[in-house]
């Protein structure tokens, strides 16, 4: 069979790009290998249509590749820059920076490159009906709802009226314009005060991932909150001429941000000029305050006219709608969002932990029945075909109520659009088949690109059909995630990450095994599993309805509940019903429940164990023991280098007796020792450091606890917290760390402090980094150590937070790490670091693949100072982290490098030696 050239397009130009570009290399690492051949395609924020060269789609944003830092070398190095802030760079340079990251497409070829094309592009230019009507005249069959479906869907103003026309009751609100507002704002707040009321919601009517909106409480914050949604801010020219330089850097960083600010270019709304970089910014608005006391700043992109409705205090869902196999719409399981604010907002829509969402909802069944059967009503309504998500609440009196209907739908590992379809058994990998297959169908069925879309299909039918006569045996790989620490949220995408490769892969068949605290078992529910008390945990074998859950905390409640009540829900079992020919088809999933493996048994399971865990029990040696008692081969160090790495402390302790460290001051700080004495407790950190330093606990990663720790006030709010005897936080501690909604902070007997090492006036270049090994068999049969490019991280407070490592869009990496701005010097500065993580790795025995993270000092006469933060032994392996980018520069996409891990750890087991390679 002749193999399916998708063209995933991904990027675009509106303020979802980042969203786009994530959920486009999601579709590309899921896309079936023995059926399609996934062709990257990034269409950048001028609309130009780049082929990309594959290492650049694990960049962790679209700013770490394009435009490369050779375009904007000119300009700050805290920052980087899309390519619309780059106002000089046209011609010849612009196409010039286009082939360092791929090659351009032009609409002619396009036709003759691809047989169909998968759209992830969000907002305008992608699911507005644009790119739809452009493939239409090219001939290029595409996935999702067509062009009419499109405009319909982006567009906020006209649903209601549709909606109103089906019959469906709608939220009470308003449209109003920047012309109305601007020439009588008073009469414009008495409309909302009389036809909407407050509290209330103000946002632009064509944006997704909940950009540009606010809620409003209360009259005085409805000015803020209307420019905020017209992509407009207010700079009171006064405040800003008090502010520090650094303080004004922190304004302009949150300024710019695409997602929850305006973006760049800004333009001042009385003169009309132009600001392209945050640079220009800073020194324009000290410009202006010499001259007016404030002024107003708005995006290029800033639309017309918003929308102010009514806040609904209900219950909010989502629900993906597919086209069934006639063609129907049939709506699969809705999930219930369970928000920690008043908003479901971009962090809680793409980041694992803050916001949980339970499906099937925890509703009523008859108003399960009601969301299920509008919902599909609305697709047919609004012209939507394939796939739509399709948002609502669940009013206190029983009303439902849809508010944003979509044609599309994020496609990140955890989005609705496959947590649902795992509900009926269909895995990424089978679901995307399904929207490609059903997508040619649409096409068909539209008598749009007839010959095209019936190739395309025919080839798929026979292929499905071919595959089904095949039986392949391929090594079991059990994909071991959750478990219990603070990072178990980011075990669960690392572990889904890693299942997804592997499934999409062809040549393993992944298992899902959840790690469960046996705490949360009944001493009934043990007794009737026969399951031990030692270890203190559990392994599950799950489904993939457990699997595509949104977090570690929502798998374990599934398995929990699935004990106490095995029973199939029924509204599952009605939508697994209307969706069995689809799910056969495709050779979906039939189990529904999780089965407990009795630790002594699992060798029966699995022939290879992934640890995918992040900290305590998987990353310091207490699963590894347990795999080795068993013969089952598995990734990582040994047990006694995962015990030596997951403490910091000891890490630290032994790299600088060593002579490795650079005398990096830290010391241990023991809540025995605070008991004792407080004062005295205190006094002994302040003799050793100087504030600012760091507190971090000694064992946890992910960010979790980290600290930038400025005065003494700072350490006693600090220890409050980590030395508590609460679950609980009491509010005024947890507003004193600035903790995020349920952001974990977890209690501990003793946390790490370290000196705060930054930039001094001696350093010619100061950059932390990240680096990446691998370790293989030379042609002796030793060890070698395969050390990765370090990446550069920019941290935007000087600690990388949770939502920089692991948030779309989020985190600033750059690959390789600017050393030096000379070539020779840069490579000859990179390859000193890396000598120098090798010799650490060394040191630390550790075996086939790591992260090593440090500060790096490099003085005026090039001296170079490396000094190590920590050591990760099973570093995280979320789609977008940097192990990958780094991996990619040596050739290796993320399968291949799985690939390898895996193909070494069955070496190490077979020539046994405890699991140690001989060096």
């Amino acid at each position: 069979m002749t193999h399916i050239r998708v063209g995933v397009f991904m990027g675009g130009k509106s303020r979802e790009r980042e969203v786009s570009f994530a959920g486009g290399r999601t579709v590309f690492d899921n896309l079936d290998r023995s059926i399609f051949v996934p062709i990257p395609i990034f269409v950048d924020s001028r609309n130009s249509l780049i082929l990309l060269d594959w290492p650049n789609l694990y960049k962790g944003t679209i700013r770490d590749f394009f435009p490369p830092a050779s375009a904007y070398s000119h300009l700050s190095a805290s920052f980087q820059y899309y390519v619309e802030h780059l106002a000089t760079l046209q011609g010849e340079e612009y196409e010039r920076a286009i082939t360092e990251v791929g090659s351009r497409i032009s609409l002619e070829s396009l036709p003759n490159l691809i047989d169909c094309a998968f759209l992830a592009l969000h907002g305008h230019f992608g699911e507005d009906g644009t790119i739809q009507g452009l493939l239409d005249w090219l001939k290029i069959p595409y996935t999702g709802s067509g062009i009419l479906g499109c405009a319909i869907g982006i567009d906020k103003r006209i649903q209601p009226v549709l909606t109103y026309s089906l019959r469906m009751p709608i939220n009470e609100s308003l449209i109003i314009t920047w012309k109305e507002y601007s020439q009588n704002p008073v009469k414009i707040l008495e409309d909302i005060n009389l036809y909407v009321s407050y509290p209330c919601v103000t946002k632009p009517p064509t944006q997704g991932s909940s950009i540009g909106t606010r809620v409003v409480q209360k009259p005085l914050q409805i000015r803020e909150a209307i420019l905020a949604s017209f992509f407009k801010v207010e700079v009171d020219l006064v405040v800003w001429n008090s502010l520090t330089n650094e303080e004004c850097y922190e304004q302009i960083t949150q300024w710019v941000d695409l997602r929850t600010g305006l973006g760049l270019p800004l333009r001042d709304t009385v003169t009309q000029t132009l600001i392209y970089t945050p640079e220009e910014l800073f020194y324009y608005l000290h410009s202006q305050a010499k001259q007016r006391e404030s002024l107003i700043l708005e995006a290029l992109d800033s639309s017309d006219s918003i929308i102010v409705e009514k806040f609904l205090n209900g219950e909010e869902f989502s629900v993906i709608v597919i086209a069934g196999s006639n063609g129907e719409p049939i709506a699969l399981p809705p999930t219930q969002i369970i928000k920690s604010g008043t908003l479901f907002d971009y962090r809680g829509k793409y980041l694992p932990g803050p916001t949980r969402k339970k499906t099937p909802a925890d509703f009523p069944d008859e108003s399960l029945s009601e969301i299920m059967q509008g919902a599909e009503r609305l697709m047919t309504g609004m012209n939507f075909d394939v796939y739509a998500r399709i948002d609502g609440f669940l009013l206190p009196d029983g009303r439902i109520l849809f508010n944003d209907p979509n044609t599309t739908s994020g496609m990140m590992p955890s989005s609705f659009f496959f947590h649902q379809a795992a509900e009926i058994g269909l895995d990424p990998v089978h679901f995307l088949t399904f929207v490609i297959w059903e997508s040619m169908r649409a096409r068909v069925r539209e008598a749009k690109n007839l010959l095209p879309a019936t190739t395309v299909l025919t080839n798929l039918q026979q292929t499905l059909n071919k595959q089904k006569e095949l039986k392949v045996q391929r090594a079991t790989v059990g994909v071991i995630l959750g478990g219990y620490s603070t990072e178990r949220h980011i075990s669960v995408e690392s572990g889904r990450n890693i299942y997804e490769k592997l499934s999409s892969s062809g040549k393993y068949t992944p298992v899902p095994v959840f790690l469960l605290h046996n705490k949360y078992l009944s001493a009934e529910l043990r007794t009737q599993l026969n399951i031990p008390n030692e270890p203190e945990f559990s392994l599950w074998r799950i489904p993939l309805a457990y699997l595509l859950k949104d977090n570690a905390d929502d798998i374990r409640d599934k398995i929990i509940h699935s004990l106490k009540n095995p029973n199939e829900n029924p509204i599952i079992k009605q939508v697994r019903q209307r969706l069995a020919s689809i799910r056969e088809m495709l050779n979906g999933e039939e189990t529904t429940l999780p089965s407990y493996i009795p630790l002594n048994q699992l060798d029966n399971h699995i022939s290879f164990a992934f640890i995918a865990l992040h900290g305590r029990p998987g990353e310091d040696g207490t699963v590894q023991t347990f795999l080795s008692n068993l013969a089952i081969p598995y990734n990582g160090s040994c047990a006694a280098t995962a015990a030596l790495t997951i403490n910091k402390f000891e890490t630290i302790e032994l790299l600088s007796k060593a002579g490795l460290n650079n005398q990096f001051k830290h010391t241990l700080f023991t809540r025995s020792e605070w008991k004792q004495d407080p004062e005295k407790a205190y006094l002994r950190i302040e003799k050793i450091f100087s504030y600012p330093f760091i507190a971090k606990p000694v064992d946890d990663g992910c960010s979790s606890a980290v600290r930038k720790i400025n005065s003494r006030n700072d350490i006693e709010n600090y220890t409050k917290v980590a030395f508590r005897d609460t679950e609980e936080i009491h509010p005024d501690l947890a507003a004193a760390l600035t903790l995020k909604p349920n952001e974990e902070f977890p209690a501990k007997d003793t946390f790490l402090i370290e000196e705060f090492i930054g930039r001094n006036e001696q350093l010619k270049h100061f950059l932390e980094v990240t680096v990446g090994l691998l370790t293989h068999f030379g042609s002796n049969g030793k060890r070698v150590y395969e050390i990765f490019e370090p990446s550069e991280t920019l941290a935007g407070s000087g600690i990388l937070s949770l939502e920089e490592k692991f948030l779309a869009g989020e985190g600033q990496n750059i690959t390789p790490a600017r050393f030096s701005q000379e070539p020779e010097l840069n490579r000859r500065l990179s390859q000193k670091v890396r000598e120098k993580i090798e010799y650490v790795a060394k040191l630390l025995d550790i075996d086939g693949y790591a992260r090593i993270d440090a500060f790096v000092k490099i003085y005026e006469n090039n001296k170079i100072e490396v000094s190590i933060i920590e050591v990760n032994s099973l570093p995280g392996m979320t789609p977008a982290t940097c192990i990958f980018h780094q991996a990619a520069l040596k050739g290796y996409t993320p399968f291949q490098m799985i690939d390898k891990i895996i193909t070494y750890g069955f070496k190490i087991a077979s020539i046994g030696a405890n699991n140690q390679a001989k060096v």
